[in-house]
C-alpha cells in the first residue's frame, strides 16, 4: 500500500521553541473553550465565565487570567496538577488542551489513512498477527510492530528501515516512541491494530528534532 500521507502544512513561528509553542496551544485552547462551553438557564450554549471555570477547577482567577493572556515573553506554565484540574472541570483529556493545529492535522490524516488501509489485504494480514488470541506483547514487540506496520503502509521504505543517517534514524525513533506512548499492552487485543496503526502513521509524520538547551 502506498497511499499519499498529507503532511501538516501549518507553519508555526514558535516551532523552534517547543515549550512556548505548547504554551500558546494551551492558551488558545482555553480561549476557544470559554467562548461556548457554558449554558444558560434554558440549556442553550453560551460563554463560560473565567470566574466559573476558576472556582470549579480550584484555580485562582489571577492564574487563569495569566494562562489566557500568555505571550511569547511570558508563556503560560501551569503545573500538571492545574492542567488536569482545568481539563477535568471542562471534561476534556488534558492532552487536548496542549495539541497544536499540526497535531490535530496528523490525527485526522492518520484516521483517513487507516480507513484506506482497511481495504488493503497486506495490512489486514499484518493486523491479524497482532490480534492473535493469547498473544503476549511487550514493549519491544510494540515498537517492532509499529515499524512493521509503517513498512506495510508504505510510510517507511526499505532504505529508511536500515539506513543510519539522521533523517532515517529519527523517523524510526519517532514511530517507535509514538507507538509506545499509549498503554497498548493493557488494551483488548482487538483494539491494538487500530491504535498501533494510528500511532505508526502519526509517528511517521512527526520526525524527532533536537533543540538547544534553554537557560533561565
Amino acid at each position: 500500500m502506498h497511499a499519499e500521507l498529507n503532511a501538516p502544512t501549518h507553519v508555526d513561528g514558535l516551532a523552534q521553541h517547543p515549550f512556548r509553542a505548547v504554551s500558546a496551544n494551551f492558551s488558545e485552547s482555553l480561549r476557544r473553550i470559554l467562548q461556548a462551553a457554558g449554558e444558560d438557564e434554558e440549556g442553550s450554549v453560551r460563554a463560560l465565565s473565567q470566574l466559573s471555570l476558576a472556582e470549579s477547577a480550584g484555580v485562582s482567577r489571577q492564574a487563569l487570567t495569566q494562562y489566557l493572556s500568555a505571550r511569547k515573553d511570558k508563556p503560560a506554565n501551569p503545573t500538571l496538577e492545574k492542567l488536569c484540574a482545568l481539563a477535568g472541570t471542562l471534561g476534556v483529556p488534558p492532552a487536548f488542551l496542549l495539541m497544536s493545529q499540526d497535531d490535530w492535522t496528523r490525527l485526522v490524516n492518520a484516521v483517513h489513512y487507516y480507513m484506506t488501509a482497511l481495504q488493503d489485504e497486506s495490512f489486514l494480514q499484518q493486523a491479524g498477527q497482532i490480534t492473535r488470541p493469547g498473544q503476549h506483547i511487550n514493549h519491544q514487540a510494540i515498537a517492532e510492530g509499529g515499524m512493521s506496520m509503517a513498512r506495510t503502509l508504505g510510510l517507511l521504505t526499505k532504505a529508511e528501515a536500515i539506513a543510519q543517517d539522521e533523517p532515517a534514524t529519527g523517523k524510526r525513533a519517532a514511530i517507535a516512541a509514538t507507538c509506545l506512548a499509549p498503554p497498548i499492552t493493557g488494551l483488548d487485543s482487538r483494539l491494538r491494530p487500530t491504535l498501533l496503526t494510528l500511532c505508526a502513521i502519526i509517528g511517521a509524520s512527526t520526525p524527532c528534532q533536537t533543540y538547544p538547551v534553554q537557560t533561565d
